[in-house]
């Protein structure tokens, strides 16, 4: 019943798709102007165009590899950064304290300007694009981490002290560990957040 149930909903779901690129390409062939607005098997031509021979900035395979290296440079930096900073800020209140109004204020500026500072500090290399990836993701698991490191059970700690746990097995076996959940939480979020249109080369 189960897999009757799923493939239903793929059919359905297929059927849509199906129906929504045929409505799209009569719509965009007897009612819009296609200079305007482009149809699906024109869409379709242009992609076989590229991948069968060559963009006007060269092979797309290319561009699809500095592409992912942007972003998983990105993904990287930022991620590990996040975690990090977040922990540690999460596990001492005073530097929670001095560093707050800073991290704040950064996280305000719209990500929009950072690209746009960022392509003019390091150019329109994979430096800038790397850079935009980071911002993207770095306040996503900064927070969530953060987050994640102050709801840790006091109670675990105290216990973990009182049996002889120094600060670096309280923060590896215990913080950590607890934090983790609301760590890959953002960071599925922040995977979805660096889409190909925010790292074109």
């Amino acid at each position: 019943a189960f897999r009757r149930r799923r493939g239903r909903i793929w059919a359905i779901r297929v059927a849509l798709v199906v129906l929504w690129l045929v409505s799209w390409e009569l719509t965009a062939t007897y009612v819009i102007d296609p200079f305007f607005y482009s149809k699906p098997s024109a869409v379709w031509q242009r992609l076989v165009d590229w991948f069968t021979g060559e963009t006007s900035q060269g092979s797309i395979w290319e561009q699809i590899s500095y592409t992912l290296q942007e972003a998983v440079a990105g993904f990287v930096l930022g991620a590990l950064a996040g975690v990090v900073l977040g922990i540690l800020l999460g596990r001492s209140r005073l530097l929670a304290e001095i560093c707050s109004p800073f991290i704040k204020a950064a996280n305000a500026v719209p990500r929009i300007v950072l690209a746009s500072l960022f392509v003019i500090w390091f150019g329109l290399g994979m430096s800038s694009k790397i850079a935009t990836a980071f911002v993207l993701v770095f306040f996503a698991v900064f927070f969530n981490a953060f987050q994640g490191a102050r709801e840790v059970d006091r109670n675990l700690i105290n216990n973990a002290r009182i049996l002889g746990a120094g600060r670096l097995q309280v923060l590896t076996t215990i913080v950590v560990p607890s934090a983790t959940s609301w760590i890959l939480a953002r960071l599925r979020w922040a995977s979805a957040r660096i889409s190909p249109s925010s790292l074109t080369r």
